[in-house]
């Protein structure tokens, strides 16, 4: 099997040529088959277009590295709207965007906190609030998440 940190890095120059970030990729079984994901993001979102084009650059370079012994399915995808918030990457992405923040230990006896994600820091995080600013110390999060409003 192919080292899939390897692959990454291989395949970033690909995808950010045309524009995107390439956050993550996974190798796994999916509906019987082998299935390579590659996740995608860009700013103002993405869609479908925008997941083609990604597959066509990426399947191309994908030929030439040859990856994998065995036949497989080239998925590519965005990062989804709920995805988890862990990284200095994803923090970085979500900067200015409402968040929700689910707490180990409550905090002014709250366990959920949401806010603007105003800045990130190796040991915390800042939610700007209808009361104010907030700090949060990022070993308090048991999960992040954008906030989703139907």
């Amino acid at each position: 099997m192919a080292d899939l940190v390897k692959l990454k890095e291989d395949l970033i120059p690909t995808v950010e040529g045309l524009g995107y970030e390439l956050v993550d990729l996974s190798y796994t079984k999916m509906f019987g088959a082998m299935t390579l994901t590659l996740y995608i993001y860009k700013n103002g979102g993405v869609g479908l277009d925008d997941c083609e084009a990604v597959h066509k650059a990426a399947d191309l370079k994908l030929d030439e590295l040859d990856p994998f012994a065995q036949a497989y399915n080239l998925n590519v995808s965005s990062l989804g709207l709920d995805r988890p918030i862990v990284t200095d990457d994803d923090f970085r992405r979500n900067a200015g965007v409402e968040i929700e923040v689910f707490l180990k230990l409550p905090v002014n006896k709250l366990t959920v906190v949401s806010g603007v994600l105003a800045g990130y820091e190796e040991d915390f995080i800042t939610l700007t609030r209808k009361n104010g600013d907030m700090k949060i110390d990022r070993e308090n999060i048991s999960k992040a998440r954008p906030f989703i409003k139907w």
